[in-house]
């Protein structure tokens, strides 16, 4: 029928939203170990302005997640609503 296509679409957009959200974290996380390691003087400062970016580039990635997940799950909500 056509929720089961709709819903397996849904499914997937919402495991691609976790998943990039995950990758954000992933890079949240490396970052945050890259800026004590620099904090210890271990690393160059040039490094820090690659972390800077990279951690910004991390939150925008996480928001984008965030509003993908939130539209699938809206989508779902609306299809329910047709149908019921």
């Amino acid at each position: 029928m056509i929720y089961d296509k709709v819903s397996t679409n849904r499914s997937a957009a919402f495991e691609a939203g976790v998943n990039a959200l995950q990758n954000a974290q992933m890079s949240t996380n490396a970052v945050a170990k890259s800026f004590a390691e620099s904090a210890a003087g271990h690393q160059a400062s040039n490094t820090l302005n690659n972390n800077v970016v990279t951690l910004k580039s991390a939150e925008i990635q996480a928001k984008a997640s965030a509003e993908v997940i939130s539209r699938s799950d809206s989508m779902l909500g609306s299809i329910i609503d047709i149908f019921v």
